[in-house]
């Protein structure tokens, strides 16, 4: 009998046999869960422009450095607003959060500090609390991103945050890594379609949708999902009949004396006993088409232990 391989050597063997897939462009609000295969570049300035992180009062610095300076509110900037309200000595703009900051101004007072607050201020406010510095509260124009600086790098998962961000940074479209095409096939005359009433000596075939599902989940497009009896001929028909980039088996691997994939493999991948309980029984190798071969135990814990130290 072989000896017991170690879960690391095979794994090992797995990751040397894989390469890189192609890549394709897609739109940023079409790319959750893929993986970016070069730098996203910002397209803008974030900020955009100087604007206020407080809702308060622009002001000129020189004029409230003391602290308990009254000034005279001359304007008014709401957040998407486009004016540029002159401030002459002592002159303040009530501003809110996200608005442009007037060229005059060089602080914000946000309205806490002010006696009064924001409702009442429209003719004058009396400030409390002088700015910290000049430049207070004012988040300055491509101080986060400027344009062409890396908004993401390659090798980034994309989730929600990540194309929030991208779509922040004025990025429409990505280039990404191409999802893997999986076929999945289960092996065993005794399976029964999920959903059909088993006969005697029968189980329900639930190892194609425990695999298809993990595929998913891990970011693959599973192009087949099959089942075939203890005839070889039946594996070899839907190999040769599937363009996938990955095959993963179920059953069929171990030493019984209907063993499907490795009757029809068994000159072409390797079969080994992995040092593991469950899933000793492991098949792997390259396909004359150049597609991964994992050929997984029957058993369905097998099936999920296998497919998360190897397939995955």
């Amino acid at each position: 009998m072989s000896a017991l391989v170690p879960i690391g050597e095979h794994r090992e063997r797995i990751l040397a046999a894989v390469s890189r897939l192609g890549s394709e462009e897609l739109p940023v609000t079409g790319a959750e869960g893929r993986t970016l295969v070069a730098d996203a570049l910002s397209l803008l300035d974030i900020p955009a422009f100087d604007n206020s992180a407080m809702d308060g009062f622009a002001v000129r610095f020189d004029d409230v450095k003391a602290g308990g300076a009254t000034l005279r509110v001359v304007a008014d900037v709401p957040a998407g607003s486009a004016d540029d309200p002159r401030l002459a000595a002592g002159d303040a703009a009530r501003i809110m959060t996200g608005a442009p900051v007037p060229t005059d101004a060089d602080a914000i007072v946000p309205f806490e500090d002010t006696a009064g607050g924001l409702a009442d201020s429209l003719g004058s406010i009396r400030v409390t609390r002088a700015p910290r510095a000049r430049g207070a509260h004012i988040r300055r124009r491509a101080e986060d991103l400027a344009a062409g600086d890396i908004a993401l790098p390659a090798g980034r998962p994309l989730g929600p945050l990540q194309i929030s961000s991208l779509i922040a940074s004025g990025v429409t479209s990505v280039a990404v890594a191409r999802r893997p095409r999986v076929a999945v096939v289960s092996t065993g005359a005794e399976l029964t379609a999920p959903g059909v009433v088993p006969g005697a000596g029968e189980i329900p075939d639930s190892n194609s949708t425990l695999l298809e599902r993990l595929c998913v989940q891990a970011g693959a497009d599973v192009v087949l999902r099959a089942h075939v009896g203890d005839d070889p001929a039946e594996l070899l028909e839907v190999l040769s009949q599937t363009t996938a980039d990955v095959v993963v088996t179920s059953g069929g691997v171990s030493a019984g004396a209907y063993e499907p994939v490795k009757l029809a493999l068994d000159k072409r991948i390797r079969f080994d006993r992995v040092a593991m309980q469950p899933g000793k029984p492991q098949a792997f190798g390259v396909l004359d088409d150049g597609a991964l071969f994992f050929g997984l135990p029957g058993n369905p814990v097998s099936v999920a232990v296998s497919f998360e130290m190897f397939v995955r």
